[in-house]
């Protein structure tokens, strides 16, 4: 009888080892103990994880995203714990998993977080920008491979890959289907992205429908009919110079390299060759004159009209040959007209928003006599026609000129919106800066 109970107690013992060593192969003891994984870490920066076993025989480091998807670290395993390069993932929050001989441990979670932006002194472009159009956002360190996020609070990120890396920053043009708005713009390297400080005002492109321009020498009133391509096609005058009245009328034809109308001073065809989106030479209408034919529209490295010149040798009126010069901020800073008037433009904190891509209203003041006089009538019309590279951003607040007595004067100019499409600029020399009134309408 005792030899029965002796042979069952025998077998009873080897079952329950038998047992435990099943549960030690499907449950095996976590190598690692006292395991502490990092709240945070940065995408591409160094990230520690401490505890002690980490030297065992067999094991890996994975990093494990909600759906389950894994990705191996590169870590180097030391008796203080474990260290690796956080891979390029996109950020959120990660299981850290201990693998060993076909065993796993989840040894806790981190949150993947963005590294440091990469741009020195990103500068979003202040005051409105408009659909359709080319937004430079300022600051260094900028690849060709990056990408731009437009948000709203509502509605879907709109993400734009088309970018070109300038000397002035990074530069893309905003979709022509973009709905207006107030965006925050994010920067997208790979899988990172940053949120740029600030926003994007973004409006409809605008046009001018009307511009009036008025001083001591007369007034000049223009209104401007366009294409279903924003193209110019009339532009009616109404010109009251000196007691003078008349009704001039330019008719524009286009091809892809030129744009024609008719001189209504010297009744002389006016012709205006394009490249690349903008008027490189023209006709000078000036035919009683000792002048080579043509004028020459120059521009700067950053696309603004730095000069149009006459390569004749006969003597044009001041009016005629400007020059022109921007500041940093890519506002007209001076205008000089045959070397002889210098006009300085001033802007204070409160300069308010230009319309971009129209007339640059710092021109205005000599509408009156560009082209009721005929003495600069193709460049004046020339500047209408929106085919001049950049203008400025801003409105000038003060204008500064030298008068024949050769005293500098600075004036004030005042500027006010009406219902956003009615823009009217004072300047307190009456006499011969006077006002300009523009009326805009929307690009549908």
């Amino acid at each position: 009888m005792k030899n029965i109970w002796f042979m069952l107690l025998t077998v009873c013992t080897m079952f329950a080892f038998s047992a435990c060593s099943d549960d030690d192969e499907k449950n095996p003891t976590n190598p690692v103990s006292n395991a502490k994984v990092p709240a945070t870490v940065q995408i591409g920066e160094e990230m520690i994880i401490t505890g002690t076993g980490f030297t065992a025989p067999g094991i890996a480091l994975y990093l494990e995203d909600a759906e389950k998807n894994r990705t191996k670290l590169d870590a180097t395993f030391s008796a203080a714990g474990a260290t690796c390069t956080v891979p390029e993932l996109t950020p959120g929050t990660f299981g850290v998993i201990l693998t060993q001989e076909g065993h796993e441990w989840e040894l806790g979670k981190t949150a993947l977080e963005a590294g440091p932006n990469p741009i020195v002194s990103p500068a979003l472009p202040e005051g409105i920008v408009y659909i359709g159009k080319q937004v430079t956002i300022g600051g260094s360190g900028y690849e060709a491979s990056d990408k731009i996020s437009l948000n709203q609070e509502e509605g879907d990120a709109i993400e734009i890959s088309e970018v070109a890396v300038t000397e002035s920053g990074l530069q893309f043009t905003l979709p022509k289907d973009l709905p207006a708005g107030t965006y925050t713009v994010s920067l997208i390297r790979g899988v990172q992205s940053w949120t740029l400080e600030g926003t994007l005002n973004v409006q409809k492109e605008k046009r001018i429908k009307s511009i009036s321009v008025e001083n001591a020498m007369g007034k000049i009133d223009i209104t401007m009919t366009y294409n279903e391509n924003n193209q110019l096609t009339i532009a009616d005058a109404h010109v009251n110079a000196m007691g003078q009245e008349a009704d001039y009328q330019y008719n524009f034809t286009y091809t892809e390299e030129k744009i024609t109308t008719t001189g209504q001073a010297n009744d002389i065809p006016l012709e205006y060759f394009l490249k690349d989106g903008k008027i490189t030479k023209s006709t000078a209408c000036k035919a009683y004159d000792e002048t080579e034919a043509y004028n020459l529209w120059n521009y700067d490295a950053k696309n603004y009209l730095s000069a149009i010149q006459n390569m004749g040798n006969g003597s044009y009126e001041a009016i005629d040959i400007p020059t022109v010069s921007y500041n940093a901020e890519g506002n007209m800073e001076q205008l000089t007209l045959s070397g002889i008037n210098e006009y300085n433009f001033i802007y204070g904190d409160d300069a308010p928003d230009a319309v971009q891509g129209t007339l640059d209203l710092s021109w205005a003041p000599h509408f009156i006599m560009m082209i009721s006089w005929g003495m600069g009538e193709d460049i004046g019309i020339g500047l209408l026609l929106n085919q001049n590279g950049y203008t400025s951003a801003k409105i000038p607040t003060k204008i500064s000129y030298v008068e024949y007595d050769g005293q500098n004067h600075e004036y004030a100019i005042t500027t006010q919106w009406t219902n956003d499409y009615t823009l009217t600029s004072v300047c307190d020399d009456e006499e011969n800066i006077g006002s300009t009134t523009v009326v805009y309408e929307d690009i549908e």
